[in-house]
């Protein structure tokens, strides 16, 4: 499982409205990602927002954005998905003075969760989106509770957040059953003139969703700490992962899929320089978090850090990718948005987004690509900003929704009427040209299957559904469609290939609308389901017919 990172748009000044503000910063060669470029967008210009952004990525390589929009004092949420970058943030909690210190993540249903603090009554607070609509919680409101928040989501959807209290009380609050368990850590002391963004804690759960783990710095000893509560015991235990006289903030944290802890964090030194640090654990035996101890409750081993970049770094946060290799992503004051990229025992570095104040409260989060997504601050104009890489896919099997489509996800933009699919037609002379479907007698249908990719899609399966119902179209039609033939064709690189089944018309859809939809499947390429209307991907396409008697 990669970590969707912690801390974790196009709009007119004062509307929602789509601006032209994207820019291509560079190319980079990664050997994980091949050429790709980095995108950079405005997603919010709407007064004073995207402070305490956080992000997370689901299932589908959306990503999901919560921050702060100062000027109304309310909580955002934006969703981004492929290249559709037309968003329209929302609210989520209506209340004043609520968002500061949030963080989102998603849960295996793709719905985003939010962990936030209410500054007007001093509580933590916690929404959920189902659907089209949010459900707001309070859930700790025990004295002034909700600072520095920190989300994480377990096999079962039940929601885990750190945060601290006005005494420095390091907290944990998880939902089971339907209600709030709430547990105290231990007091650590805040420090004093250290950044809001150092204040922070972060929050894992292990592999089974049992033991959550919470990354946080102890002021009083400089010592930076893990804590696992262990709940079938009903105790904390803690792990001091680096002493010295130092202070550690921007903490950032992800377990890789050996269960293996990875932290980053920016270390001010006394002279009070910053560098960005990145840290490993090792672990010994069995492996970590299956022998634990008071001492090292994460297991036996050997915790190695390393300087990521010897430049100044705040608001760092850290993705690991699917080898378990990790990303970081943080701001430079006074040259912008940075992310860092270790490739072997190497670190590559890149600014993202070059500027005086650009970057701050940056998030990482990586989909199942490897590709990063971040989203950050850009304190100078007051918008919320997002980058993303445009990576060329090795095969990219797509079907027309309409004659301006261009393969790009979602084709709404494009199509106006997305159900005359140029792509599906009937050839009943052979001619190539479409022509009417006839009743009563075997037509020809044909698809036109296309691949945007660079490598050559083999065995790409074609099939074809018969879509009988009555117009509006369901939003979700596979309870509506009938499977009337497939095929497996070969697409070269910029290439299109047609194909081509043989259907009798039955009696019974005479007198109906009824449409043909074509599903494109390809091993690297999967059709993503259950097939919606319009369609969430470009595999999948429809084409409507009217078929009267002669």
């Amino acid at each position: 499982m990669k970590c969707k990172g912690l801390f974790g748009a196009i709009a007119t000044r004062r509307g929602y409205a789509l601006r032209l503000s994207v820019a291509i910063v560079g190319l980079l060669l990664c050997p994980r990602l091949g050429q790709s470029q980095i995108r950079t967008v405005i997603l919010d210009s709407a007064g004073d927002v995207g402070k305490y952004s956080s992000i997370a990525v689901d299932l589908n390589n959306c990503s999901h954005i919560s921050y702060y929009d100062a000027t109304h004092q309310v909580l955002r949420y934006a969703r981004i998905c492929g290249d559709n970058l037309s968003v329209t943030p929302e609210v989520v909690d209506h209340s004043t003075s609520v968002g500061r210190f949030c963080a989102i993540a998603v849960d295996k249903n793709n719905n985003p969760h939010i962990s936030y603090y209410d500054a007007t009554n001093k509580d933590l607070k916690y929404a959920v989106k189902h659907g089209s609509s949010w459900t707001v919680e309070t859930v700790d409101a025990a004295g002034d509770v909700g600072l520095y928040t920190s989300i994480a989501i377990d096999q079962v959807n039940n929601p885990y957040i750190s945060y601290y209290n006005e005494n420095g009380y390091l907290k944990l609050a998880y939902k089971e059953g339907g209600f709030w368990e709430k547990k105290t850590c231990c007091q650590v002391e805040l420090c004093e003139g250290i950044s809001l963004s150092g204040r922070s804690t972060a929050i894992r759960l292990d592999q089974t969703g049992s033991n959550p783990l919470i990354l946080f710095f102890d002021c009083t000893s400089k010592t930076l700490k893990l804590g696992i509560y262990d709940r079938n015991l009903n105790e904390w235990h803690a792990e001091s992962l680096r002493d010295a006289d130092v202070l550690i903030q921007d903490l950032s944290f992800c377990l890789d899929t050996g269960n293996q802890p990875h932290v980053a964090f920016s270390e001010v030194s006394t002279t009070g320089s910053e560098s960005v640090q990145y840290g490993k654990k090792t672990c010994l035996g069995s492996g970590c978090l299956t022998q634990v101890t008071p001492t090292q409750p994460t297991g036996e081993g050997t915790w190695n850090f390393e300087q990521v970049d010897a430049a100044t770094g705040e608001f760092v946060s850290l993705a690991l990718d699917d080898q378990n290799l990790p990303w970081v992503s943080y701001y430079d004051p006074g040259h912008g948005l940075r992310r860092a990229q270790k490739t072997g025992t190497e670190w590559s570095v890149q600014t993202v987004d070059p500027g005086l104040d650009v970057g701050l409260y940056c998030s990482i989060a990586l989909d199942h690509s490897n590709a990063p997504h971040i989203s950050y601050y850009d304190q100078l104009n007051g918008d919320l900003k997002y980058a993303s890489t445009i990576v060329p896919r090795p095969i990219d099997v797509w079907i027309k929704d309409c004659s301006g489509d261009n393969g790009k996800v979602p084709s709404t933009p494009f199509c106006a009427q997305w159900q005359s699919s140029p792509d599906i037609f009937f050839d009943n002379n052979g001619d190539g040209t479409p022509d009417n479907p006839a009743p009563g007698v075997t037509n020809t249908i044909k698809a036109r299957v296309r691949n945007r990719g660079f490598l050559t899609a083999y065995n790409v399966a074609v099939k074809f559904y018969l879509i009988n119902v009555s117009f509006p179209l369901p939003a979700n039609i596979n309870d509506a469609a009938t499977l009337i033939g497939h095929r497996l064709v070969t697409v070269s690189p910029h290439h299109v290939v047609t194909t081509s089944v043989h259907w009798t018309p039955p009696a019974g859809i005479l007198t109906k609308n009824w449409c043909i939809g074509v599903v494109l499947d390809h091993r690297a390429d999967h059709a993503i389901m259950p097939f919606m209307l319009p369609s969430k991907d470009n595999n999948f396409a429809v084409h409507c017919f009217l078929l009267n008697h002669p």
